[in-house]
């Protein structure tokens, strides 16, 4: 697999804060983030190239994560994605998980463990830390 020097994880939340505080966590891990405000925006963004793994929240209004993870799946079968919700009704973790997911993280978001996940799911070309 080729990586992008500047890898993208797509990410995908009706809160602007709950985007920017998970942003600047993909930074510091040696991700670009791909802040989108919607699912619809989220596919689109996904278009543009250059996503390695999805952060989706799970209630967002017209299209939730669920479906949003069904379009971004229907493009890319592999594409790792990650699901994150203070409450995932009426869903359940289980049925996430069975969907592909690779996990369902909680809100607040524990950003240690998330940066742990994406690095074992997400290639980077170049680690956080600049050691090859």
């Amino acid at each position: 697999m080729t990586v992008s020097p500047d890898p993208a994880v797509l990410l995908v939340d009706d809160s602007s804060a709950v985007r920017a505080a998970l942003g600047a966590m993909l930074v510091h891990h040696g991700y670009n983030p791909r802040p989108a405000r919607s699912g619809v925006h989220g596919v689109e963004m996904y278009r543009a190239g250059g996503v390695v793994a999805a952060i989706l929240d799970v209630q967002m209004p017209d299209m939730d994560g669920p479906a949003t993870f069904d379009a971004l799946r229907a493009l890319d079968p592999d594409l790792p994605c990650v699901f994150v919700s203070g409450d995932t009704a009426p869903y359940t973790e289980a049925e996430l998980l069975a969907r592909g997911a690779v996990a369902v993280l909680g809100k607040p978001v524990d950003l240690y463990r998330l940066g742990t996940l994406l690095a074992a799911i997400a290639p980077r070309a170049i680690p956080p830390d600049g050691n090859t």
